[in-house]
């Protein structure tokens, strides 16, 4: 048995270059900034930058980033605060 500290739920806590993977993949790139706001490995706020998003609604476009964590959510993941941007628009 491991670590409490560093094991929850299903297995090791999630890292923030594990997430970055996740969501690069999901949108084929783009500038990708996670935080692990609580120190905890489950509390994460997001920030993303994609072609993706351009022409997109907010809502969409949190949707294609909850899409690529979606399998974390409830065993790795806790909460997840998500940011998105069209290149245009920074």
């Amino acid at each position: 048995m491991g670590n409490p500290e560093e094991e929850r739920n299903d297995g090791p806590l999630l890292s923030a270059e594990a997430l970055t993977e996740m969501i690069e993949r999901s949108l084929g790139g783009g500038e990708i900034e996670v935080f692990d706001t609580r120190g905890d490995g489950q509390h994460w706020k997001v920030c993303v930058v994609s072609n993706r998003f351009q022409g997109l609604s907010t809502i969409e476009r949190h949707r294609l980033v909850m899409d690529a964590v979606r399998g974390e959510i409830g065993r790795r993941m806790h909460a997840i605060e998500i940011k998105t941007f069209a290149p245009d628009e920074v």
